[in-house]
């Protein structure tokens, strides 16, 4: 009986390893990139709370390490040996082991430049300048305090400089004292009454070959003997000077809107990117520029095209994805850092095939809910609680109009416009222009999705379950006759049947909304949030990955290979993909024809671990025990590195990670080699 078993297993795992898995796409990256350090082959980059190390040129990164403030951000690196010093809005950190682990200095805030001048390292933070030569464990007050922030430092023959918004600073005796230049042709314009405005402000330092290169607002300023003359090398752009690489004969600058490189020290310039970058880094003959949710990289042997980088760094959440004029578009949701709790902003973004997307715009920091794409080219969606936004998809112009509060969904009908909202449902005739409330027989006035299907309203709520009306919202009749669960997210319309999605499970109708059917067998307390339908396939996306079903939803299994972890929000499918859209981690896809097929999910064959993320420890549990005693466990970086090897025999292992060098995201590899079996997951490890 053993030795049949063991066959059968065989044969399904072996059947298992040819199927597809989910697959990353590329192009959705959400990290805010502040600063840069390149450091041998390996680029260093400050990402809002976290900081990442790639070693092949950006293609790829690696987590090793983040502020316990969620909120911070990351404004200077330096790199001394295996130290790895980073700076942020809330603190200093420290790493004397190439950031295995880190030790936090929550003394020092704003900490805008590290340098180092010989073995001793120079520190800007709040707003003053510090000197430790004991390799970060103390620091002494440098003597320059300033009311404006100080953004910059450098160390060049023996003195050091000291970048702010009123000037530059220098000083010969290790900070005892300090004096300002008043010699730098910085920019002066005549005001609108004939008055002298002058902009002092120098905002980027760089010392190379014996000249220091000073940064201001339009120009770029070097000095060969101290200070006592200086030369305008660059005056391009009203904007300042955000960033500066002096590389030889080739300089490169970044202004806050757009960034250019000469490549004979300045005699002459041209314009390599129009967008501006908050940082610059030049690596062999990569040049790297990164800013607010953008990251690229471009080789400067190829005219400087610059191609948007940041595979596994963090990404973006998907919560509608959708085909118009056979393109591709996703609404991408992600956070950026602001004073006490990130801030959520939007954009949408386009694809040919599903695999790597673009950014097309930004929606508005105020989005608030309700997206809705129309047969035209115009989007609709809440705004800022009390407002309703419309934009075409190929205009940043967007125009508001009054609206019921936090509109949540939206239906058209010809030239009238159905909106629910925590008011109810209300209509407009004239184009936004003004709304009428149309609720009468509805229970609940906390609407989460609108459906039109041919002249029949649904009208999903938070507790009521589901309403109908066949007379535009003129009145409404209850439609929830076998539904389980009455808090309805969502609906949905395929194949002839309305379905909806619950906080436990799916409900399905096929008379219009007279009856439910409830398809929850094996999701019972899993809330659903999209479904697709392909040959016999039903595939839905929940708060706990994907589930498929081959009998028309008597019985659910997982189909989350590649997935685990991962809320998924969102399905669509295209001739030959699936799509799905994940909670924080962007789109994922795999071949349509997978959907069509009555696989067996390895996921609820061989093993299950959590949690994950994980922290100091893994649990692994062997669901074939006794049958399978002995297995073997890899865990692999993202560089392809081993970093934990280990075999187990007990049917639940609790694998330790508190000593583990290298965090983040990573592989986990299960062989079983008497059977040619291995499965892979991927981990993060915080």
């Amino acid at each position: 009986m053993k030795k049949s078993f063991i066959l059968i297993i065989s044969l399904l795992l072996l059947n298992i390893i040819v199927v597809a898995q989910w697959n990353p796409s590329k192009g959705l990256y959400s990290e805010y990139v502040r600063c840069l350090k390149v450091s041998g082959d390996t680029l260093f980059a400050g990402a809002a709370p976290e900081i990442y190390i790639s070693t092949d040129y950006g293609d790829n990164w690696e987590l090793i390490g983040s502020s316990p403030n969620p909120n911070d951000v990351f404004f200077s690196i330096l790199i001394d040996g295996n130290y790895i010093y980073a700076g942020s809005t809330e603190l200093l950190m420290v790493s004397s082991d190439r950031g295995q682990t880190w030790t936090t200095h929550p003394d020092y805030k704003v900490v805008t430049s590290l340098i180092m001048a010989g073995d001793t390292i120079v520190m800007s933070a709040n707003r003053k300048v510090y000197f430790s030569t004991d390799q970060g464990n103390s620091f002494v007050y440098g003597g320059l305090q300033h009311s404006s922030d100080i953004r910059d430092l450098a160390y060049l023959n023996g003195v050091f400089y000291a970048a702010t918004h009123s000037g530059l600073f220098r000083s010969y005796n290790r900070g005892l004292s300090w004096s300002k230049y008043s010699n730098i042709p910085t920019l002066t314009i005549i005001g609108w009454e004939g008055q002298q405005i002058r902009y002092p402000e120098i905002l980027t330092l760089s010392a190379h070959n014996g000249s220091l290169y000073a940064g201001g607002i339009q120009r770029l300023f070097t000095t060969d003997d101290g200070g006592e003359t200086w030369n305008i090398i660059a005056d391009l752009n009203y904007s300042p000077v955000a960033a500066v690489i002096v590389s030889d004969e080739d300089i490169y600058i970044s202004f806050f809107s757009k960034t250019f490189h000469s490549a004979d020290h300045g005699v002459n310039w041209t314009m390599i990117s129009e967008a501006g970058f908050d940082c610059l880094a030049k690596q062999n003959n990569y040049i790297f520029a990164a800013g607010c949710y953008n990251f690229y990289r471009a080789d400067a042997k190829f005219d400087h095209i610059f191609k948007r980088i940041g595979e596994g760094m963090k990404t973006l959440t998907i919560s509608e994805i959708y085909e118009k004029d056979g393109e591709l578009y996703c609404l991408a949701k992600g956070e950026v850092p602001d004073y006490i709790t990130p801030k959520e902003y939007f954009m949408v973004a386009t694809s040919t095939d599903g695999v790597s997307w673009v950014p097309k715009k930004n929606l508005d920091f105020y989005f608030s809910g309700g997206f809705y794409q129309s047969k035209s080219d115009t989007i609709y969606y809440g705004y800022d609680g009390n407002k309703i936004a419309k934009q075409t998809l190929n205009s940043s112009f967007f125009k508001t109009y009054d609206s019921p509060a936090n509109v949540s969904c939206f239906a058209f009908s010809g030239d009238t416009i159905f909106c629910g909202s925590s008011q109810g449902v209300n209509f407009s005739a004239d184009y936004c222009q003004s709304w009428t409330r149309c609720n009468d027989g509805i229970w609940s006035y906390d609407i989460t999705d609108l459906l039109m299907v041919n002249d029949t309203l649904f009208a999903s709520t938070r507790d009521q379950g589901v309403f109908r009306s066949t007379n535009r919202g003129a009145s409404w009749s209850e439609a929830r006759q076998g539904i389980i669960n009455m808090n309805v997210n969502k609906l949905k319309f395929l194949q002839g049947k309305i379905y909806a999605f619950t906080d436990t499970g799916l409900s399905f109708s096929a008379n219009g909304g007279v009856s439910w059917n409830n398809l929850n067998s094996g999701i019972e307390s899993i809330k659903v949030n999209d479904l697709v339908i392909h040959g016999d396939a039903l595939l839905i996306a929940t708060v706990d990955g994907l589930y498929i079903s081959h009998n028309n939803g008597s019985n659910w299994v997982r189909w989350n290979s590649g997935l685990e972890g991962m809320e998924t929000l969102c399905l669509y499918a295209t001739d030959d993909k699936i799509l799905s859209g994940t909670k924080d981690h962007s789109v994922w896809y795999r071949p349509l024809s997978s959907l069509g097929t009555s696989e067996i999910p390895h996921v609820e064959f061989g093993f299950s671990v959590y949690p994950n993320p994980a922290g100091d420890f893994l649990i692994i549990v062997n669901n074939n025990y006794p049958e399978v005693r002995n297995y073997e466990l890899q865990l692999v970086n993202t560089l392809s590195q081993v970093i934990l090897d280990t075999k187990i025999t007990e049917k639940e292992a609790i694998v330790d990670l508190k000593k583990l060098k290298n965090k983040g995201m990573s592989f986990l590899q299960i062989s079983i080699p008497e059977l040619n079996y291995t499965e892979t997951r991927k981990i993060i490890v915080k």
